[in-house]
């Protein structure tokens, strides 16, 4: 599923951002930090070329640190639907790991 391909990838970039610079980029705006430098960063590489939308058109949704996992980020599709919050919302901590 393109969906999930997606998010591994991002997962990945996440994964690299935070091994580069301790953190996770904070906020929901984040993923755009892994396509262009924050300020204050001073180990920084470009993680991805672009921030694709979901196969649906809808922008994909991060947020650090997540409301139901404190401890990292959140990242979503809300699917088919448009809709947060719905069953057919595709979370990242769903998606096998490979």
């Amino acid at each position: 599923m393109v969906a999930m391909t997606q998010i591994s990838a991002f997962n990945t970039a996440l994964d690299m951002f935070k091994t580069d610079n301790g953190i996770y980029p904070a906020g929901t705006n984040g993923l755009n930090d892994l396509v262009v430098m924050p300020s204050g960063m001073t180990n920084w590489h470009q993680y991805l070329d672009e921030i694709p939308v979901d196969p649906w058109g809808h922008p994909y949704i991060y947020e650090f640190p997540g409301k139901l996992r404190p401890d990292s980020y959140e990242l979503r599709s809300a699917g088919p639907d448009g809709k947060i919050g719905t069953a057919d919302d595709i979370l990242y901590w769903k998606v096998p790991k490979k």
